[in-house]
């Protein structure tokens, strides 16, 4: 039998218009069929959307007053960004529902088996890799929040970022001229499922319990699991030079450990949280280290430099604005290594655009796929890296094609690890003031919850200015 070739097309407003005022009709013997792939319309249960109206600074234009709407219903409030389909299609729907864990586990495999394949991974080391995955899967999609929204395209970000861990372990193990090749890959494996699944959730420490079952000793337990992931990240934040008064607490190290293997391997990142939850200066400090040849640390010097496009979003953004930042940071990149240089687009405040009339930010799935949109050539060049950061929460739909992370507010632990640091360049000082940061943690932990948070804007940042100015009045 003759095989059928496929076609995908990716339409677009511009290219309906295009069909409907230019098109032919087409003829009865052209053997020509059609398929159509649509998200269902299926709304997000109450505690997920007040989930999502608490993440960062919450919405900036509140739901009932977005115009941006599914009849009564605003589109944010959709697992998917959804439109009704026209009444005559109704018949020809058919519902495809979703994969079973069996299933899943089978595409899995193959996953899985093929990347071993393709670079050398120890054969022993697919059925743990697989189960790992597999169980990762499930545990995500049965949670009742953002992180729900998974499919096998984390499987795939997860073996590739498995890949790259595997390939760089003699820079970031210490000890991995002792290790054998199957310790190495399940190191690895831990540290890919802290990239991927790890950061968004809330229970972290449910998460590593369920898996660790799956691996052998001596990372047969959840503490292991998390000693591996928090190593690993203590490793990049102390080859990163920072001004001593910059706290390394835990929002930063994951910040920077995510930020770095993301932009080494182009996967779009999205970071969302109130001000002071080290955003910003993430992005400032990994911009700073990765420069190549030209970096302070030895670490740095052996993974890519790194060149940082910048767009400030605003409520008033357009597509245009976004598609020619990207156009822009992808000219960086022309007739350039790309194995040793990448180009990053960095949209500040993109929940600002969350809103804005023309939804520029429905470009963003082409371009995080393949760095262009139709009536661009997808050039090895065209793909570049990607960081979101936002105070405002974003709809988790739009956020599928990268890693999504929602930083909830920190803990009265965080906040005095973070006083402490901010003051550790002077030891004296800080035995001064250091028994008032568990109760003034106390007291920003009670203004940030309750009723108070309703009518006043608290930020981490208040705690951090004002452990820095205890810093010249203790002088």
């Amino acid at each position: 039998m003759k095989p059928t070739p496929l076609k995908l097309f990716m339409p677009s407003r511009k290219s309906c218009v295009t069909a409907q005022s230019t098109g032919k009709p087409l003829q009865a013997d052209t053997g020509l069929k059609i398929i159509a792939a649509c998200n269902p319309y299926r709304k997000h249960s109450p505690e997920m959307v007040e989930r999502l109206e608490r993440a960062g600074l919450g919405y900036r234009v509140r739901a009932d007053q977005t115009q941006d709407r599914l009849g009564k219903v605003p589109l944010r409030q959709l697992v998917y960004r959804v439109h009704p389909l026209p009444p005559s299609m109704a018949s020809l729907v058919w519902d495809f529902g979703q994969l079973t864990d069996s299933t899943e586990l089978s595409y899995i495999r193959l996953i899985v088996q093929k990347t071993v394949e393709d670079y050398g991974l120890p054969v022993v080391c697919k059925d743990i890799i697989s189960k790992v995955l597999s169980a990762s899967q499930q545990y995500m999609r049965a949670r009742k929040d953002e992180c729900s929204f998974v499919s096998l395209r984390d499987v795939e970000r997860s073996m590739r970022v498995l890949v790259w861990f595997y390939q760089h372990c003699n820079l970031l193990f210490s000890n991995s001229s002792n290790l054998s090749e199957v310790q190495k890959t399940l190191k690895c494996l831990v540290l890919s499922v802290g990239v991927c699944y790890y950061p968004s959730l809330v229970d972290k420490d449910q998460y590593l319990a369920v898996i660790c079952k799956y691996f052998p000793t001596p990372l047969h337990s959840s503490e292991a699991l998390q000693d591996e992931i928090s190593n690993c990240q203590d490793t990049f934040l102390q080859n990163i030079k920072t001004r001593e008064t910059i706290a390394k607490n835990i929002a930063l190290k994951e910040n920077v450990f995510l930020m770095v293997v993301c932009i080494e391997l182009r996967i779009p990142l999205f970071l969302v949280g109130k001000p002071g939850s080290s955003k910003s200066l993430a992005k400032t400090v990994v911009a700073d280290a990765m420069q190549g040849q030209n970096s302070h640390t030895g670490l740095f010097r052996n993974l890519k430099q790194v060149h940082m496009v910048s767009f400030q979003c605003s409520p008033h953004s357009s597509p245009d604005g976004i598609i020619g930042t990207f156009r822009s940071c992808a000219r960086f990149q022309r007739d350039k290594n790309m194995e040793e240089y990448v180009s990053v687009v960095v949209l500040d405040e993109i929940g600002l655009a969350e809103d804005s009339p023309q939804m520029p930010l429905k470009t963003l799935h082409p371009l995080l796929e393949d760095g262009c949109i139709d009536s661009d050539k997808p050039d090895p060049h065209m793909k570049v890296g990607f960081v979101g950061i936002s105070n405002w929460a974003l709809d988790p739909a739009k956020m599928n094609r990268g890693i999504f992370v929602s930083r909830g507010d920190p803990s009265e632990d965080e906040l005095v690890e973070t006083a402490n640091g901010i003051c550790a360049s002077s030891k004296q000082i800080l035995l001064k003031i250091k028994q008032l940061f568990p109760l003034l943690a106390k007291a920003f932990s009670r203004i940030c919850s309750g009723d108070l948070q309703k009518s006043v804007l608290w930020s981490a940042r208040l705690l951090l200015a004002w452990s820095k100015c205890c810093l010249p009045l203790s002088n």
